[in-house]
């Protein structure tokens, strides 16, 4: 809709009819609107598009998790957006025309807590085993027994996402995660971070490895 300041002979703003309407260096003038745009689609253009749904597709179930496990990395922006700047910025891979995710380089957890010591992941017949030091044993790294150990497992083939956030303590040395009914033949990647016990800083995230679901 366009915006007559000044009645009719005053300087038009927005789109009127067929012409828009602008000022330049205080001076009011009306362009003809073009009929048509062109949609830039370079293969680069295209393939940071793509790239960018990529990195979207895996943030977005991600959301809960990320409250707690990126809560005190920007001050000025979302747990989200601070992820999602993070991964493209440092875990997109560009192979000449292609750009996709590593995995291995992304962070689902950011944070000033030591991270698990001899952290490892085993997979067999529908359930995976996380096991971890306890440095709380030998007072070290300013690690306590009650911190929480915080597993994510992402599907990749389905977008999708299983994760707990204070179910598992560091004192337990272990934890069994049993994957979700419908995700046989699907390929996931594992992360563990940890949390204090009242949520207020996390470790950095360690990715433990990528398996197929039988």
């Amino acid at each position: 809709m366009g915006k007559i300041n000044l009645g009719i002979l005053g300087p038009v703003q927005g789109k009127v009819g067929t012409v828009v309407g602008a000022t330049w260096n205080g001076i009011g003038y009306v362009r003809t609107q073009p009929l048509s745009y062109t949609d830039a689609k370079t293969e680069d253009q295209v393939s940071q598009r793509t790239v960018f749904k990529e990195v979207t597709e895996f943030v977005q179930p991600l959301r809960n998790f990320l409250k707690v496990a990126y809560k005190r990395v920007d001050k000025n922006s979302s747990a989200y957006n601070t992820a999602t700047k993070y991964i493209l910025k440092n875990a997109v891979v560009k192979e000449d025309d292609d750009a996709h995710i590593d995995y291995s380089k992304v962070l689902v957890a950011s944070g000033t807590l030591p991270t698990l010591n001899d952290a490892s992941a085993t997979y067999s017949t529908g359930k995976l085993t996380l096991t971890w030091g306890d440095e709380s044993e030998q007072n070290l790294h300013f690690c306590y027994a009650d911190d929480k150990i915080m597993p994510l497992v992402y599907n990749v083939d389905k977008s999708q996402v299983t994760f707990m956030t204070s179910q598992f303590k560091r004192e337990d040395k272990q934890a069994e995660i049993t994957m979700p009914s419908g995700w046989q033949g699907d390929k996931v990647v594992v992360y563990v971070a940890t949390a204090d016990s009242k949520n207020r800083e996390a470790s950095n995230s360690i990715y433990l490895g990528e398996f197929t679901v039988d």
